[in-house]
C-alpha cells in the first residue's frame, strides 16, 4: 500500500472518514479488481484478499451503498479505490463516506483524476515495479550469498547488505552475549525464547523502532538476526531480513565446517613447526617420529634439504603452502617459518646414491646445486614463485642434525635469488672458510669450547644448538625457531659466550664462537698441538692459510675499494649502524642502504645479525682490511675482561 499512497510520487490517496478505517501502509496489495455496476466484485473473483476494489466511473453509486461496501469488506478487500461521481464533491460521495464509517472499508482516491480503467492501470505499473525492485533485492541477495561461499568470505558482509537495502540497523546476536542494543533491553526474555528455538521470528516496537527478528540456523541455540527502523517496515522490505537470516542459515554450516578445517590446519602447521624446530636443535629422533605419520617417508632418508620460499605478503602464505605441497607432490614437509612472516620453509628428503656426495664425518660436501636433487627441486618449485614478489633460495643438502645448516644455506641462496630474473637459486658458492683452515683449527675449537663440557650434556646440548641459532640468525627469530621467548634465547647465547670467554655484546667474539662451533663439526686430527704442546692461537691459525686467504678475496670481489673501507669501518664499530655512521661521516640511513647493497653482491644479509656479517668480518681480517688485533682469543689471551 505504501507503494501506491506514499513517496514522491504517490497514484492514491486516502480519503478522510471520520471514525473510519484508514488504510495499512504496510498491507500488500497483489491484485486490482474492477466492481460492476453494483459495486460487487465479478463472480469469477474467488481471492480478494490483499486486492484492490476499483468502483466504475459511469454509474452513480447505490442508492444505499453500506450493503456493497460491507461486502467487499467481508471479502478482505484492502481498500476500495472512488472514481467518478463517487470521487466528485457532493452528496454522493458524503454518502459513501457515511456508509464507510459505519461498515468499511478504507476508501482511496486517484491523485490525479482518471476513470476506472485508467487508475487501474496505474496500479498494476506501479505494482509491477515494486515487484521488479523486491526481486532484484532477492537477487542481489542471494547472488551476495553465492559468492560469500564461493570465496569463504566473512558473512558480515551480507548483514551491511542488509542494512543499505533496507535503510536499517542489523544485528546479529550470538546466545550467551550480551545485545548492547538499548532497543533490546527489555525484550531479553524473547531473545532466550528464539535462541532456544521455541519462537522462530517475532516483530516488535520500541523506543520508536520497528523491530523484527528472526532465528539462524536449523538447529538451538540460534543466533538472531535483529532489523530495526524508524518506520514501520513496507512489505517489499519486510521478507528481506526473513530469508537473510534463512541464508545466513545456510552459510553457517560451511562456516562451521571451515572453522573446523581451519581448526585442523593450524594446528597441523603447528605440528610441523613442531617439527622443524626439533630439526633446527638436533632433536632427530623427535623429529621423525612426529613426521612419520604426517609425512611419511620424508625423514627417514640419511639427510635432507631446505629451500626458503620468500612471500610478497604474509597473508600469501597459506595459499603458498598448498602450491608448495602440490609442487613437491607431498613428498616433503611444508612448514610456515616461524622466524620470518613472510618465509615458507619446504624441507625436502636427500638421497644421494652410494654414498657421493658425502664429506667427511658422513657430512655431505658438494653443493647441492651439483646434484640432480639440486636441478628437481627447483624445476619443482620454480612454478610457485613466478607470481609477483615471490622468490626461492635452496640449500646445500646436509644430515639431519644439521639443518640448521642447510636452512642458513637456503636463506644464503635466497639473498641471491631475488637478484636473478628466474627467482629462484640453489647455494652453491664458494667453500666455507674452515675447509682452508688447517687440522690444528679443530683443537682450537675444542679447547675454546671445553669450558662447556663441564655442564650435563642435555643442558650442554639445549645450550649449544639455541647458540648457534641465534649467531646464525639472532636472538629474536632464534626464539621463533626453536619455541622459545627471546629473552631466553638471549640469556642461552649469553651463558654459550661467558662460559667460552667472549662477550655477547662484541661482533667479533660472536664470529669467533660461531668458527669455533663450525670447526668442531670436523674430525678430530690425531697429533696437531702447538709448539708448546698447547693449542694454536686463531690469529696464527688464519695467517698461515693462503686458501683461506684467496677465498676471502673472491668472497670480496664483487666491492670496490670504497666499499671494503665502508664495511671495515661499520665492522670495527660492532655492526652497530649509528656509530658507525658518525665516524664515516654520513647518515644512518644512507649507511644502511650501501650495506644492503653491498649484501646483495656478496650474497649475504649483513642488515641483520647473523653469520652473514661473520663471512664478511673474517673475509676483511684475512685480506687485511682489518687489523688481526682485533680478534679477541681466550685460547691464547684468556677471558675478555668484563
Amino acid at each position: 500500500m505504501r507503494d501506491l499512497t506514499a513517496g514522491e510520487s504517490p497514484i492514491l490517496r486516502h480519503v478522510d472518514v471520520p471514525g473510519g478505517a484508514r488504510p495499512d501502509p504496510g498491507r500488500g496489495i497483489e491484485r486490482v479488481e474492477a466492481c460492476d455496476g453494483n459495486w460487487r466484485l465479478p463472480d469469477g473473483v474467488t481471492r480478494a484478499r490483499d486486492a484492490l476494489a476499483v468502483v466504475p466511473e459511469d454509474v452513480p453509486p447505490p442508492d444505499d451503498p453500506a450493503p456493497a461496501l460491507r461486502e467487499l469488506a467481508e471479502r478482505g478487500v484492502a481498500a476500495v479505490v472512488l472514481t467518478g461521481p463517487a470521487a466528485a464533491p457532493g452528496p454522493e460521495r458524503e454518502r459513501v463516506v457515511a456508509a464507510a464509517r459505519s461498515v468499511g472499508p478504507p476508501l482511496l482516491e486517484p491523485v490525479s483524476p482518471g476513470g476506472a480503467a485508467e487508475v487501474r492501470a496505474r496500479v498494476l505499473h506501479r505494482l509491477a515495479g515494486a515487484l521488479r525492485e523486491a526481486v532484484g533485492r532477492r537477487d542481489r541477495l542471494l547472488r551476495l550469498t553465492a559468492r560469500l561461499d564461493r570465496h569463504e568470505e566473512d558473512p558480515g558482509r551480507l548483514l551491511r547488505h542488509l542494512e543499505d537495502e533496507c535503510d536499517a540497523e542489523v544485528r546479529l546476536i550470538v546466545p550467551g552475549s550480551t545485545t548492547g542494543w538499548a532497543v533490546l533491553d527489555g525484550h531479553r526474555r524473547l531473545l532466550a525464547r528464539i535462541h532456544a528455538g521455541h519462537t522462530h521470528a517475532a516483530a516488535l516496537s520500541a523506543e520508536g523502532r520497528h523491530v523484527l527478528l528472526h532465528a539462524v540456523g536449523s538447529a538451538p541455540p540460534h543466533p538472531v538476526l535483529a532489523a530495526a527502523r524508524s518506520g514501520p517496515w513496507p512489505r517489499g522490505l519486510r521478507d528481506l531480513p526473513a530469508l537473510t537470516a534463512g541464508q545466513l542459515g545456510l552459510l553457517r554450516h560451511p562456516m562451521e565446517r571451515r572453522a573446523v578445517e581451519g581448526r585442523l590446519w593450524r594446528s597441523e602447521m603447528a605440528l610441523r613447526v613442531s617439527i622443524l624446530q626439533y630439526l633446527m636443535v638436533g632433536g632427530v629422533t623427535a623429529a621423525v617420529r612426529a613426521a612419520e605419520p604426517l609425512v611419511p617417508g620424508v625423514l627417514t632418508a640419511d639427510a635432507g634439504q631446505v629451500a626458503v620460499v620468500e612471500c610478497a605478503s604474509p597473508e600469501d602464505r597459506p595459499a603458498v603452502v598448498r602450491a608448495c605441497e602440490e609442487a613437491v607432490r607431498r613428498r616433503a614437509l611444508v612448514v610456515l617459518c616461524p622466524a620470518v612472516d613472510r618465509h615458507v620453509v619446504v624441507v625436502l628428503p636427500h638421497r644421494p646414491e652410494d654414498g657421493a656426495g658425502q664429506g667427511p664425518g658422513g657430512g655431505l660436501a658438494g653443493g647441492f646445486g651439483s646434484g640432480a636433487d639440486a636441478t628437481e627441486a627447483a624445476e619443482l618449485l620454480a612454478p610457485v614463485v613466478r607470481a609477483p614478489g615471490m622468490a626461492a633460495g635452496i640449500g646445500r643438502p646436509g644430515p639431519w642434525y644439521r639443518t640448521a645448516r642447510c636452512y642458513d644455506s637456503a636463506i644464503r641462496a635466497l639473498a641471491t635469488a631475488r637478484r636473478t630474473p628466474e627467482r629462484i637459486a640453489v647455494e652453491v658458492g664458494g667453500s666455507p672458510l674452515v675447509a682452508f683452515l688447517p687440522a690444528p683449527a679443530r683443537r682450537w675449537a675444542e679447547t675454546l669450547l671445553s669450558p662447556l663440557d663441564g655442564l650435563p650434556r642435555e643442558q650442554r646440548d639445549q645450550l649449544v644448538h639455541t647458540a648457534r641459532l641465534a649467531l646464525s640468525y639472532g636472538a629474536a627469530p632464534t626464539a621463533r625457531l626453536v619455541g622459545v621467548d627471546r629473552t631466553t634465547a638471549g640469556k642461552r647465547l649469553a651463558l654459550v659466550m661467558r662460559r667460552a670467554g667472549l662477550s655477547r655484546g662484541r661482533l667479533v667474539d660472536r664470529a669467533v664462537l660461531d668458527l669455533a662451533f663450525q670447526l668442531g663439526d670436523r674430525p678430530l686430527p690425531g697429533g696437531s698441538a702447538g709448539p708448546d704442546g698447547g693449542a694454536s692461537g686463531l690469529v696464527a691459525l688464519l695467517a698461515g692459510s693462503d686458501g683461506a686467504r684467496q677465498e676471502a678475496e673472491r668472497f670480496l670481489e664483487p666491492l670496490d675499494t670504497d666499499t671494503r673501507a665502508l664495511l671495515a669501518q661499520w665492522v670495527a664499530h660492532d655492526g652497530a649502524v649509528g656509530r658507525a655512521a658518525v665516524a664515516l661521516g654520513m647518515h644512518r640511513n644512507s649507511l644502511s642502504q650501501r650495506l644492503e647493497r653491498a649484501g646483495a653482491l656478496v650474497g649475504r644479509a649483513l642488515t641483520q645479525p647473523g653469520s652473514g656479517c661473520h663471512d664478511l668480518l673474517w673475509a676483511l681480517v684475512l685480506t687485511g682490511r682489518l687489523p688481526s688485533r682485533i680478534v679477541h682469543d681466550p685460547v691464547l689471551d684468556g677471558p675478555r675482561p668484563e
